[in-house]
């Protein structure tokens, strides 16, 4: 079968790790590290050659366990592996870019028009119109709105809500990429956490990421904070294709090396694009299936951020340079921002 196929020899080994990092790229790190009261950074230098890994604060304070293979949160840095999955979707023939949300839910009433004609498209470069979240989330004790939402709650609101109209725009909506993974899902019938293991995270070599936690992996997920305050793992449930996935920094390490060297891998036309498929935003910049680009003469620095209630997570991938970097951090509240990305890709190039 296609997807169990041997892999390139290069991806089924953890990628390995490179000369030491500059001291202005750990200062920074530092810096970012200090205001933290619990928690820390780690994460990883990726080029097509080899990995360095670097860690900043008290990511993890008498944790008896490599970091390189612990658990974070990523958030919504997990619309990155259901574009890719639905790019391998389309690819294969399961699913088009123009299939509407009708033509999957086949006789199921949908209230509005506008919400029928809905593409997969638009889906994957937020331009549905739909919101970030739906009304009908569940509030915490907290009193905040986390993504806990059953299948059936996320269809009854789809189903019945009724804009005026859906203004075409971009607008990040994790609720339009739940409903992006169900209906690619409709299309395969295997469950999409099954279905991104076998079609997505396997040759990608990420061994150790995981939406669902098994009680061996429940050991694995580091604490996660907001401040000096412990948060409880949030689980996404329906919407999980938006937010829901966990993995480590050496599955994120041999992601981005992937993408790379993405000729090697049996991803490469997903891989691509992925990374090619633009849609201009207002602001000017572009965004790929499920990722954002900054351009200039001299860089082209793609990147996808994710938090969750104890957690933050940042990736980016300059094709230019040949060079991805992913920074996990288990506090939320760490200044993550593409600049801060751009910073560090500038520093580790000058400190070669």
């Amino acid at each position: 079968m296609r997807y169990f196929r041997t892999l390139i020899p290069l991806l089924l080994t953890t990628a390995l790790p490179v000369s030491g990092l500059c001291q202005p790229f750990q200062s920074r790190l530092d810096f970012l590290a200090q205001p933290l009261k619990q928690g820390g950074i780690t994460g990883a230098v990726v080029t097509d050659t080899g990995v360095n890994y670097f860690k900043a604060g008290n990511v993890a304070r008498d944790w008896n366990r490599p970091i390189r293979e612990s658990l974070f949160e990523i958030g919504e840095a997990t619309m990155l592996f259901t574009a890719l999955l639905t790019s391998e979707a389309v690819r294969v023939g399961k699913i088009s870019l123009d299939t509407t949300v009708r033509n999957v839910l086949g006789k199921k009433k949908i209230a509005s028009e506008w919400i029928a004609q809905v593409t997969v498209r638009e889906l994957l470069t937020h331009t549905s119109g739909l919101p970030n979240l739906p009304t009908n989330l569940v509030q915490n004790a907290s009193g905040t709105a986390t993504p806990e939402l059953s299948r059936a709650e996320m269809l009854e609101f789809i189903t019945a809500y009724q804009p005026d109209k859906l203004h075409k725009t971009y607008q990040r909506s994790q609720l339009g990429y739940g409903l992006l993974a169900y209906l690619v899902d409709r299309e395969w019938r295997e469950g999409y956490e099954r279905l991104l293991d076998r079609v997505i995270l396997r040759p990608l070599n990420m061994k150790g990421a995981t939406i669902s936690l098994a009680d061996e992996q429940e050991a694995l997920l580091l604490p996660g904070f907001a401040g000096p305050i412990r948060r409880p793992a949030w689980n996404y449930n329906a919407l999980a294709g938006a937010g829901g996935l966990r993995v480590t920094p050496a599955d994120m390490a041999n992601c981005l090396q992937a993408f790379l060297i993405s000729e090697k891998n049996q991803l490469a036309k997903s891989l691509e694009n992925v990374l090619t498929g633009v849609n201009t935003t207002p602001s000017g910049a572009i965004t790929s299936f499920g990722l954002q680009t900054i351009q200039t003469a001299s860089k082209k620095l793609i990147w996808i951020q994710g938090q969750t209630g104890g957690f933050h997570c940042l990736v980016g991938l300059d094709t230019k340079c040949r060079l991805g970097i992913v920074i996990l951090s288990n506090n939320r509240n760490v200044r993550f921002s593409p600049a801060v990305l751009s910073e560090l890709m500038e520093l580790y190039l000058a400190g070669k």
